[in-house]
């Protein structure tokens, strides 16, 4: 998953098309529990990724967000090929 979060958060595109859906604010109007809102989750990573910051990262929360709406991610083993557990 952090391979994935690098790659996505510095694609230029990507990171302009967040900003342009406003989602860097999204926290500001999200009417969900921020713990099990996805978006709240990446954009708060997104967030420690644009000011520099990523070796502080550990996303737990938003892969406990994500498992939320993905079974496969919640547990805590690796996820391989096929979405099966290595």
């Amino acid at each position: 998953m952090n391979s994935i979060l690098q790659i996505l958060l510095h694609c230029t595109p990507v990171v302009s098309q967040m900003q342009s859906l406003g989602w860097y604010d999204h926290y500001r109007r999200c009417d969900k529990n921020p713990t099990e809102c996805v978006l709240c989750q990446l954009m708060k990573v997104a967030q420690v990724m644009r000011e520099g910051r990523e070796k502080s990262i550990r996303p737990q929360m938003l892969k406990q967000a994500i498992g939320s709406v993905a079974s496969e991610f919640n547990n805590a083993q690796q996820q391989g090929e096929n979405g099966k557990e290595e």
